[in-house]
C-alpha cells in the first residue's frame, strides 16, 4: 500500500509484507508496516478498531 512518493516499483515491492488477516473471510492485506499507513493499521489493531475492509470483520490477526 506504499504511495509513489514512497518508493519505486521493486523496491514498493520489497518493502510489502502481509500486516494482518482476516479470521472470517481469511483475507490477508500487504502493505509496509513502517510506513504512515502501516502504523495506523498497527495502531487500529492495537486498540481493537480494525476491521477487515472485505467482510467486515472485527476478528482480525496481526502479522505485520
Amino acid at each position: 500500500m506504499p504511495t509513489q512518493s514512497e518508493g519505486t516499483g521493486d523496491q514498493r515491492l520489497r518493502d510489502e509484507s502481509p500486516l494482518f488477516c482476516c479470521n472470517s473471510c481469511k483475507l490477508e492485506l500487504t502493505g509496509n508496516p513502517d510506513s504512515d499507513q502501516g502504523k495506523i493499521l498497527k495502531n487500529l489493531h492495537d486498540n481493537d478498531a480494525l476491521t477487515c475492509p472485505e467482510c467486515g470483520g472485527a476478528e482480525v490477526s496481526w502479522i505485520g
